[in-house]
């Protein structure tokens, strides 16, 4: 496994909010954070159009790409991961390359908000950068089905039992979401069903649940914290104003409660 002590990045358990604009925000919310518990995964949103400069439909939440680096700064305590989203899988690879150089050491990988990313360019980045750190994201589009009639959770596991194993020694985390990142409350039962499917396979991937989790809706983890105590969660639309911006006061609620809802179902 390596030096004795060093915890493998897929079991490094992690509360996380997504969508910082500034080195401030990011600071204030690693603040609430314990040296003995979750880490911190702070997520910065690009996406192709931002990567070529241009605006995204989301300018509250989309920075612009030479602004990263100044907005995760030197803070050694979090993961600070790009979450990065793209139409153009074909030259996935450069795109990820051009964003790790643009924004430096600063930043310690990717989470890929994609549905089922090439594996070639995955081999490729990791050729060149083996301890960063990537997420897969399993939302809404990489759990379509194009078949007839009911899909069910369970036809959704099969897809996923076939298709996850082609990313072994790729993808440290796996994130659930079928909300696609829109924000709306996941399912527990639903995804518990994705969750237990993926652990079946038996791959060094840690598990990640989003969707809808904000400082009012905890609940939703209790059943899936029976199952996966050590669960990482990360949350972004919920933490929102009615302007769109990160609510650091929203944001920290978050955090606290996601902290009780971890050393309860450790306890």
């Amino acid at each position: 496994m390596g030096n004795s002590g060093v915890i493998p990045r897929h079991e490094r358990t992690y509360i996380g909010v997504t969508g910082f604009m500034s080195n401030e925000e990011l600071e204030t919310i690693s603040d609430k954070f314990y040296s003995d518990g979750p880490r911190f995964m702070a997520g910065v949103l690009a996406s192709s159009k931002t990567l070529l400069g241009h605006a995204n439909k989301w300018p509250r939440r989309y920075p612009k790409i030479s602004d990263i680096a100044g907005i995760f700064g030197d803070n050694a305590n979090a993961i600070k991961l790009v979450h990065y989203s793209t139409d153009s899988t074909s030259s996935l690879q450069m795109q990820m390359m051009t964003i790790r150089r643009r924004v430096g050491s600063v930043m310690n990988g990717f989470q890929l908000n994609i549905a089922w990313p090439p594996p070639a360019a995955l081999v490729a980045y990791r050729k060149c950068y083996p301890e960063d750190t990537i997420v897969l994201q399993v939302g809404r589009n990489a759990l379509s089905l194009p078949i007839e009639g009911m899909i069910t959770a369970d036809h959704r596991v099969d897809l996923i039992s076939a298709i996850l194993p082609a990313y072994k020694g790729l993808v440290d985390h796996v994130l659930i979401d079928p909300s696609g990142g829109t924000g709306s409350p996941f399912d527990p039962q639903e995804v518990l069903v994705y969750l237990r499917g993926i652990k079946n396979l038996d791959l060094p991937m840690g598990l990640v649940v989003a969707g809808g989790l904000g400082p009012d809706s905890m609940d939703l983890l209790k059943p899936v914290h029976a199952d996966f105590p050590r669960i990482s969660i990360d949350a972004e639309g919920r933490l929102r104003d009615e302007n769109g911006d990160l609510a650091l006061d929203r944001a920290i609620a978050y955090v606290r409660a996601a902290h009780n809802s971890f050393y309860a179902a450790i306890a």
